[in-house]
């Protein structure tokens, strides 16, 4: 009995030793991490608090609640998208991107930015996009996320609220003139030539929204609807015809008009 309890007392003591070094290195993790992401001695004190008290479930929390960002990070994107808008004063035709509120656009690769269009703010675009001539994206207070292969014809204006940001997800089309307000907007989806999709709406992914239809606020409908109408209603499902040569046909087709006009831009 007298051996059992040496190895219980050994074992609890070996627990605790390995427990005491797991909170420790769960603090020193936390504390260097946070000061990657922030300046501020407030939020620096805070998280390290947090898992000080409550070692790796505050580690837990903090993972949840941390910046999304290092502070690396925003800087190479802040030179990314200075680098942009140093192209853009070069060429006084070429598209313009703005900074506000400390948020910069950030553009991926093979993405086709017409002249005349204008991004603000916190516009992320991911790669092989197409922003056509004279459309506003204007990211002030909230972000605006376009997804890959994603195109947005002339003359387009897209904005958020300050709860409401806007995502827009892979291969979709949205025609000429619609306008995009606080809304998501699911992968493959077509919206119409000056349409119109308020705050928080959602379309579904395969979804069609015919020309100059409205959607109102925070309507939502099913996978695969045609809306059609003002205020907009479904009227039928979409077609795997439709959803193949009116949406993905149709992405494609404006991915090589992206490739075409970029090419005529690069030799005048």
């Amino acid at each position: 009995m007298e051996s059992l309890g040496q190895a219980i007392a050994t074992g609890i003591a070996l627990l605790a030793a390995f427990s005491a070094a797991v909170w420790a290195a769960a603090f020193v993790w936390s504390y260097q991490d946070v000061r990657r992401r922030t300046d501020d001695i407030y939020v620096q004190l805070f998280a390290s608090l947090l898992v000080l008290l409550l070692g790796p479930f505050g580690a837990i929390l903090y993972l949840i609640m941390r910046p999304a960002e290092t502070l690396d990070e925003i800087h190479f994107r802040k030179i990314q998208a200075e680098a942009l808008l140093q192209d853009n004063v070069l060429s006084p035709n070429g598209p313009t991107l703005h900074g506000i509120n400390g948020s910069y656009p950030s553009v991926g690769n093979n993405v086709f930015l017409a002249p005349g269009a204008q991004l603000i703010g916190d516009v992320r675009i991911e790669d092989d996009v197409s922003i056509w001539y004279n459309t506003v994206i204007r990211a002030d207070l909230a972000p605006v996320t376009i997804g890959r292969g994603t195109n947005i014809q002339d003359g387009c204006v897209v904005h958020v609220d300050p709860d409401r940001p806007v995502s827009i997800g892979a291969d979709v089309t949205i025609g000429h003139m619609a306008m995009i307000h606080g809304c998501t907007i699911e992968d493959e989806c077509l919206i119409g030539i000056q349409s119109t999709v308020l705050s928080g709406a959602v379309i579904r992914r395969h979804s069609i929204v015919g020309a100059a239809a409205l959607i109102g606020e925070e309507k939502t409908f099913e996978e695969g609807s045609v809306l059609l109408g003002v205020p907009a209603q479904a009227t039928r499902d979409t077609t795997e015809a439709e959803v193949e040569h009116l949406i993905r046909t149709r992405a494609q087709e404006y991915r090589s008009a992206a490739a075409s006009a970029q090419d005529a831009l690069s030799r005048h």
